[in-house]
Parts: C-alpha cells; sequence; structure tokens
C-alpha cells in the first residue's frame, strides 16, 4: 500500500452525468482537462493532428499513426493501426 490517506471508495454510476450534477462537472472538467494535455501532445508531435483531433479515432489521426508509427504518447494497450515501416 502506498502512504497517505486511503483512497476513497468509488461507486460507477451508469449515465450518472445525466443523474447528478457534481458527475456532470466533473466530466467537463476532465474533458477540458484532456483537451489542454491533447493540445500540449500537438506541439510535440504535429503530424498527428492532436490539437484538432484530440486523439480520438479520427480518419486523419489513424492515417497518421499507419504513416509515422505511434509516438511514446500513444497508449499502446489500445490496438493501433499497423505503422507502414513496421
Amino acid at each position: 500500500p502506498l502512504p497517505g490517506p486511503a483512497a476513497p471508495e468509488v461507486t460507477m454510476v451508469i449515465k450518472g452525468d445525466d443523474l447528478c450534477a457534481s458527475i456532470a462537472a466533473g466530466s467537463v472538467l476532465a474533458k477540458v482537462e484532456r483537451d489542454a494535455i491533447m493540445t500540449a501532445a500537438h506541439e510535440r508531435h504535429p503530424e498527428y493532428g492532436w490539437a484538432g483531433n484530440k486523439g480520438y479515432g479520427a480518419a486523419g489521426h489513424l492515417d497518421a499513426i499507419r504513416a509515422h508509427g505511434p509516438s511514446p504518447e500513444h497508449r499502446r494497450s489500445w490496438r493501433l493501426p499497423d505503422h507502414d515501416g513496421a
């Protein structure tokens, strides 16, 4: 176990952002933060178009993975398109 306070218990709520304002607010905050992270990643790797697609499976983003291979920013646990040079 890690030092410090115990992690709070987490309860998953399907469609929770439709039911609870604090869940909806957290969802918005998480998306805004994620978009900022992806925009910063675009500065390091503009070939993937992250400023516009935020890493979602847009055709141009998938084509960039095929052409350039995955960057260190990509999740390797996801099934990514094959790189042309692989």
